[in-house]
């Protein structure tokens, strides 16, 4: 007798929590005066209900949108949202992240370049790294247009756009060339929500974007977005 025990993940648990916030049978429900930061926790708070007691830490990296915006966000507009496609959908509005800790926590990541290395990487002593290729990529697309207030009938007679240096990386557009990318938000009605909806989107693209990579021997102490150094000292 073989027995397999398989556990999942905690995203895999969003994945698979209908979010039913609303009234039966549609569960709809929208959101106008509450932030971001405050609409995950309402999702995460549904998924603890369905029998897994996950919650949300409270605000420490604050990217300035996710604690600030308040979005038009309707769960269920068009039948049925899951709580993993829900939460994509806010944090794609922010320049954060959103980290499985343990004992089921999650917590808000807002990574920079200024952050504090967390573990560094020797060619000769401990912790080791074997192999480190670092790359230099072209960023593409780097203009970002948002359109904001497309007005109640959707015709977008008095829409707002989102202004330079917003979501613009000028120094990527003088090595290469301008490469746009255009987004629709037309529930953002202010000229900041725009901006920083741009800005977001171009600090997201950057950060995503593939460095470099490492070979190293597994170390326990690493975490999602950890910030790593390597110390190559052959050849020197």
């Amino acid at each position: 007798l073989w027995e397999v025990l398989e556990l999942e993940g905690m995203w895999a648990k969003l994945r698979e929590t209908l979010i039913r916030l609303g009234n039966p049978p549609l569960y709809t429900k929208g959101y106008t005066t509450n932030t971001i930061f405050d609409i995950l926790g309402f999702i995460i708070a549904e998924v603890d209900g369905s029998g897994v007691a996950m919650s949300l830490n409270a605000l420490v990296e604050d990217d300035s949108i996710i604690d600030s915006l308040q979005p038009q966000f309707d769960i269920n507009a068009q039948p049925f949202e899951y709580a993993a496609s829900l939460t994509y959908r806010l944090l794609h509005m922010t320049a954060s992240y959103l980290k499985p800790l343990d004992d089921l926590e999650w917590e808000i990541k807002y990574p920079q370049t200024s952050d504090a290395i967390d573990l560094t990487f020797y060619s000769d002593q401990v912790p080791y790294f074997y192999e480190y290729l670092e790359r230099v990529n072209t960023l593409v697309p780097n203009h970002f247009l948002v359109y904001g207030n497309e007005g109640a009938n959707g015709n977008w007679l008095n829409y707002i756009v989102s202004a330079s240096p917003n979501g613009v990386d000028q120094d990527e557009i003088d090595t290469y060339e301008e490469v746009f990318k255009i987004i629709l938000s037309g529930s953002l009605t202010t000229q900041d929500s725009v901006n920083s909806r741009a800005a977001s989107l171009l600090s997201r693209t950057k950060f995503e974007q593939n460095a470099g990579r490492m070979y190293a021997p597994h170390d326990a102490r690493l975490e999602l977005y950890d910030r790593i150094t390597a110390v190559d000292s052959r050849g020197t």
